[in-house]
């Protein structure tokens, strides 16, 4: 750069009064109109043409090359500005204030480091010859908006605003190192040049029109939805009100506030209000209701402070994003829809219905589901398996952790890394030591998987053909399954709309009779609490998803495979398999990660609360 920092001490516009000087061809403001007239009729300036017809183009109008000294002012070119938002957001300092060092040649022709050149100097001058100089449609930027994420050169989600920083300090480089530039250098200046390409282009294809109409669209539909139904801390005291009052109910002493329960109701799409006055419609969705023995045994009044405990938990682990925990999420957000949040009780109750019962959507299609494998037992406790085998399993579970000193640690790092050691000690016990067989009527798993791996999936389900799948993790609960098989209106949707196409794996035997271990069974009564205290609770966050290890080394007849197209692109498809039984042993395979080639692994070996779909949110 050639003193650049004449162009910062450059002085602003205060006057509409200007003219062109003969001598440097730039605008030059003057502070009254007689100072004006006065140098156009000395001669020294000429007078620019209304509406910028026939004006010379100042001349050196590149930002990144030019003497500053002689040649200041601004274009008359005031097409492709950016807005003041714009300027705003690519000047913020709030994630620091990034740098780089621009040179030029002094007075003796040494080349000698000029300025610290900071995004915060970033003037909409520079942004426009940018802009300009790269082929950027800087008011496709302003429709869009400065914060509007777009993919970067790598791929990965960037505001454009940040994107534009880059660009701009790329270009001033390239430009520096080009060879008629102050340090002419061929690396330099084709690594720079090729840094600019890269991300002038990533910009062009982030702000396409379409994509850009579609974006707007939202921001719109957004706006409308955020004032009328979107929580605030004034409309959720009463419900604040009536979570104090069962907070001797909760483990934790941490009272919950108004925020907080507006923070998880916006986030995770909770109507909380309704619940205060419409409890049944939980039990309905969740598949268990505690009947009069369970609430005097637990010290509940009411059915209501039991659905307040269980909100409670959800507002307490949501507004830590600790979806693990948030066990009951999917109830609350099927039974209680935000979008429904302005309807009457009886008008929401109406569209509760019509939505349950449409056989057009995802939501409906899965409702049905449940309501049909529930068979309308809602008092067992055990979902799908009886006491007596959940007691069995337990038994086993605590022989293993009794003579197995690793058996603690491996299923937490199981349950909440998926971790490869844990999973490969977990083999080693299980082949060594096989648990009890699984007494119940049907296993579940639920999916949603973009259309490409779809397609893929299915070509394995083969109605009378038998298959062998990979271990597996499945579900006693229809229901808990279904909350990883939905990909509308709930927690899935927010971290990869492409997965649309959801699969309802049911497994059975003509025995009831499954060979697996039940992961969740009774672990409550193991207690995972160490000397050192390192584990402050037991490993029986999970047993609300009745969990089900399959092992590896059973085959399975595909019994029937049932697929609707739902609206919107979607479809819902139910694979039902009977189990083939060998012996109950488990046989664990190859970890895998996101670029498993085998589709079947791809979805199947991960524990049942989630998919490649979830993993990916708990990395984000």
């Amino acid at each position: 750069m050639i003193l650049l920092r004449e162009l910062f001490e450059a002085k602003p516009k205060t006057t509409d009064f200007s003219a062109i000087s003969k001598k440097t061809g730039k605008l030059v403001y003057f502070d009254t109109k007689d100072n004006m007239d006065a140098a156009v009729k000395a001669g020294t300036h000429d007078k620019p043409q209304i509406k910028g017809k026939d004006v010379k183009t100042p001349k050196s109008s590149d930002l990144f090359k030019g003497d500053y000294e002689k040649e200041r002012g601004a274009s008359l070119d005031k097409k492709n500005e950016p807005s003041e938002d714009l300027i705003k957001s690519i000047t913020s300092t709030k994630a620091g204030d990034s740098t780089i060092f621009l040179s030029r040649k002094n007075r003796n022709g040494k080349i000698v480091r000029d300025v610290q050149f900071s995004q915060s100097k970033i003037t909409p001058e520079i942004v426009k010859k940018t802009a300009d100089e790269n082929g950027i449609d800087l008011n496709l930027i302003n429709k869009l908006g400065p914060d509007a994420q777009i993919k970067n050169e790598d791929g990965k989600n960037e505001r454009v605003s940040e994107l534009m920083v880059s660009l701009v300090f790329r270009t001033m480089e390239a430009n520096e190192y080009a060879p008629d530039g102050v340090t002419p250098d061929d690396y330099y200046y084709k690594a720079y040049s090729e840094s600019k390409d890269k991300t002038a282009k990533a910009i062009k294809k982030g702000i396409n029109p379409d994509e850009i109409q579609k974006q707007v669209d939202k921001k719109v539909a957004k706006k409308e939805s955020d004032k009328t139904d979107l929580y605030n801390e004034e409309n959720v005291k009463d419900l604040a009100n009536a979570l104090s009052n069962i907070k001797n109910k909760m483990v934790w002493t941490e009272p919950t506030k108004p925020k907080d329960i507006v923070k998880v109701a916006n986030k995770y799409k909770i109507d909380v209000n309704r619940i205060l006055n419409n409890t049944e419609a939980y039990f309905e969705i969740s598949g268990f209701k505690p009947n009069k023995k369970d609430l005097k045994e637990w010290g509940y009044a009411s059915l209501k402070d039991y659905v307040l405990k269980q909100l409670a938990y959800t507002i307490y682990f949501g507004k830590r994003g600790d979806t693990d925990n948030m066990s009951d999420l999917g109830s609350f957000q099927l039974a209680y829809p935000l979008k429904y949040k302005n309807l009457s009780d009886d008008e929401w109750a109406k569209a509760m219905k019509n939505e349950m019962e449409n056989p057009t959507t995802v939501d409906g299609g899965l409702r049905n589901f449940i309501k049909k494998e529930k068979g309308g037992d809602m008092d067992n406790s055990f979902v799908g398996i009886s006491e007596a085998n959940d007691k069995n399993q337990s038994k086993w579970v605590k022989q293993q952790a009794k003579k197995n000193p690793n058996y603690i640690n491996d299923m937490i790092s199981y349950q909440s890394m998926i971790n490869k050691d844990a999973l490969n000690r977990i083999d080693e016990m299980l082949k060594s030591d096989p648990p009890p067989v699984v007494h119940t009527k049907a296993l579940y798993r639920g999916m949603a998987m973009k259309s490409s791996d779809y397609s893929k999936f299915m070509k394995s389900f083969k109605e009378g053909s038998t298959i062998d799948l990979p271990i597996s993790s499945f579900s006693f609960d229809a229901k808990t399954a279904t909350e990883f098989a939905n990909n509308v209106d709930n927690l899935n949707s927010t971290i990869n709309k492409a997965n649309n196409q959801s699969v309802m794996i049911k497994v059975v035997n003509s025995t009831n009779t499954l060979n697996g271990f039940c992961m969740n069974a009774n672990v409550g009564n193991v207690s995972a609490k160490k000397d050192n205290n390192s584990f402050s609770n037991d490993f029986g966050n999970w047993e609300g998803q009745h969990e089900v290890l399959l092992p590896s080394n059973n085959k399975y007849k595909v019994v029937k495979t049932e697929s609707t197209k739902m609206e919107g692109g979607r479809s819902l498809t139910i694979i039902t398999l009977e189990q083939i039984g060998t012996k109950n042993e488990i046989k664990l395979r190859e970890f895998i990660d996101d670029n498993e080639k085998d589709i079947l692994k791809k979805h199947l070996q991960y524990p049942n609360r989630t998919s490649l779909l979830y993993t990916k949110e708990g990395e984000n």
